[in-house]
């Protein structure tokens, strides 16, 4: 019965880690410029729920980084149908 609970409660914190480092990578992909840095600070922590909560709010809350370098590179790689 212990052993079911226990597997049980690993799956879902498996699947809470990965949940919340998801969501620190799409913040930090828009509100820093080193989205890398604060993925893994996400994933480090998600293993303490509260905390992994607070940051994510924190991270929300910063202002959009602007990738406007970002952006024309995007537009320069998508081209056209009559560019073809």
């Amino acid at each position: 019965m212990v052993n079911t609970e226990l597997n049980t409660f690993i799956k879902f914190f498996i699947a809470w880690v990965v949940l919340m480092t998801i969501f620190s990578f799409v913040l930090a992909k828009r509100k820093t410029d080193k989205p890398w840095r604060a993925t893994i600070i996400g994933f480090f922590c998600a293993f303490i729920p509260p905390i992994v909560m607070f940051y994510l709010v924190l991270l929300g809350l910063r202002e959009d980084v602007n990738n406007s370098d970002h952006q024309k590179n995007q537009k320069e790689r998508i081209k056209s149908p009559h560019d073809i």
